[in-house]
């Protein structure tokens, strides 16, 4: 995990990362080496693989909208609850206002001057009073608008991320997938124990082989595995 996991561009250096395991396990089967350090590299390549994949995992956010829909909801319900009660109050004070101004502008200018002239001290100092809570909501209303905007924007950089966690997690599964292929063939109880790690369920893990590598000779084994028969079984009574 680097410092910047949230940021996109951790999500390229782990996809970087994925790219050159996939490479330094297929060297290390070619190196004239012992038995135990291919062993050992293999092993090391495959968790290091599959921790990758289950940290994806875990911060991808399927339902990304909805989720999007419900922060939005939740961290403005209590200001919302709180403010438009004594917003609503406010407009309709200064909708009584504005009304009582418009009928002054009928009344003939020195008429006007002399209401104004005759207003006791009590309705100047509402009339002030007024004007700093005009200001006071105006500018409360502000800073919500923009608390409200820079969590829109924060939520809108989440979902470029979390596109990018998804294709990062669909080309990263054939990547474990390779390496497992590659260290463990015939030996599917090793490449199931190395998807369990990475995160996928029972039923995702032949999802993904077959999604990605398809029964071939080198995956054969993998469909004659209980849990291969148990895929093959549901996908023929699906068509």
């Amino acid at each position: 995990m680097t410092q910047d996991f949230d940021s996109a561009r951790d999500i390229s250096l782990k996809g970087k990362v994925m790219v050159d395991l996939v490479i330094i396990s297929k060297i290390n089967l070619r190196q004239q080496c012992s038995a135990v350090r291919k062993k050992e590299v293999g092993q090391l390549c495959s968790i290091y693989t599959a921790t990758m994949l289950k940290m994806m995992k875990e911060a991808y956010i399927p339902d990304f909208e909805g989720w999007k829909k419900e922060i939005m909801e939740n961290k403005t319900a209590v200001w919302k609850k709180e403010f438009d009660a004594k917003w609503e109050s406010f407009l309709k004070e200064r909708d009584e206002r504005s009304e009582r101004a418009r009928k002054e502008l009928s009344i003939p200018f020195k008429q006007r001057m002399r209401m104004r002239q005759q207003k006791t001290e009590e309705e100047r100092m509402r009339d002030r009073e007024f004007a700093k809570q005009d200001d006071s909501y105006m500018l409360e209303a502000r800073r919500e608008w923009d608390k409200k905007r820079n969590l829109s924007n924060i939520l809108g950089s989440m979902g470029g991320r979390n596109s990018r966690i998804r294709s990062f997690l669909k080309d990263g599964g054939g990547g474990l997938l390779r390496i497992l292929l590659d260290n463990y063939p015939g030996k599917a109880t090793e490449v199931f124990k190395y998807l369990k790690l990475a995160g996928y369920e029972e039923g995702e893990m032949m999802e993904l082989v077959d999604r990605e590598e398809g029964k071939t000779e080198e995956t054969e084994f993998l469909y004659q595995s209980p849990l291969g028969r148990k895929f093959l079984k549901e996908k023929k009574q699906k068509k």
